[in-house]
């Protein structure tokens, strides 16, 4: 859990709790661009907890965008943060990017500012790979997730409750460490004493 008397100490647990989560997916990427490139089609999904799934369209990176988010990732998973972001800051700038390629990037820049415990920057560009929705669900997920520990940490405890809240309405099997990251936001924000 994330205490607000030990301010440094939080953000360091915050960035680790972040960075641990999954990485964009890039290794079932790869197996896609090792197949053809790209495919067309959907993917039905079985059934989760009762509930169908709905047909999800299949999204592979361009081989352009695999290459250098490769080779980003090796720099994020030495903790090289400072490496890999302008390998992934080029990568933004190109207007070639599909919207796919366009949330991968913004979300994996985003944990480079999580690693460089620049925490608000990290919120906006997750904000960002968000608000495209193009990111399969379990994604999502994880990037509400993200956002909600990340809003808790920087004592933004609205934001915090509203993400939690949109994340615990799609979770399948919330974990008991969301319970207490959200219990500590409404603690926080004063709706439970």
């Amino acid at each position: 859990m994330i205490h607000r008397a030990t301010r440094s100490g939080s953000f360091r647990l915050l960035a680790a709790l972040v960075v641990a989560l999954p990485v964009a997916g890039l290794s079932s990427l790869a197996v896609a661009q090792q197949q053809g490139g790209s495919q067309q089609g959907g993917q039905q999904g079985g059934q989760q907890g009762g509930q169908p799934q709905q047909t999800v369209q299949a999204q592979v990176l361009t081989e352009r965008a695999f290459k250098q988010l490769s080779e980003a990732y090796k720099f994020l998973e030495a903790e090289q943060y400072a490496q890999a972001a302008p390998i992934l800051d080029r990568l933004l700038q190109d207007d070639k990017l599909t919207p796919f390629e366009r949330a991968t990037v913004l979300q994996t820049r985003a944990q480079t500012y999580v690693g460089l415990e620049n925490f608000p920057k990290a919120a906006e560009l997750f904000e960002q790979a968000l608000k495209l929705n193009i990111l399969p669900p379990d994604q999502q997920l994880s990037l509400t997730y993200n956002l909600a520990q990340i809003y808790a940490g920087t004592e933004q405890y609205k934001k915090a409750i509203a993400k939690f809240e949109e994340w615990f309405a799609k979770a399948n099997n919330p974990q008991p460490q969301a319970d207490l990251a959200f219990a500590y936001a409404l603690f926080y924000e004063g709706r439970v004493r």
